[in-house]
């Protein structure tokens, strides 16, 4: 069981208890999905890269692929 991580926090959500001091639970959106686009979420490993004499290794990311309805266009030039 040696190098085992178990999370054992109580999920966070909308209806969670606010201590008085806390900052309330708040999720944003930037876009969300229409009805009819596909969005696959795939993980990337980091890449291995030296650092002096010493191997090291980059974050690991996430990165979307959106296929879009016939005609639909994401501005992502877009400011609120």
């Amino acid at each position: 069981m040696a190098g085992r991580v178990i999370d054992i926090s109580p999920p966070v959500g909308r209806d969670t208890i606010v201590w008085p001091g806390d900052t309330p639970y708040s999720l944003e959106t930037a876009w969300s999905p229409e009805s009819g686009d596909a969005v696959t979420v795939s993980r990337v490993k980091g890449k291995q890269k030296r650092f002096g004499r010493l191997m090291g290794r980059r974050n690991n990311w996430k990165k979307a692929y959106v296929r879009l309805a016939e005609g639909q266009e994401i501005n992502f030039a877009a400011t609120e």
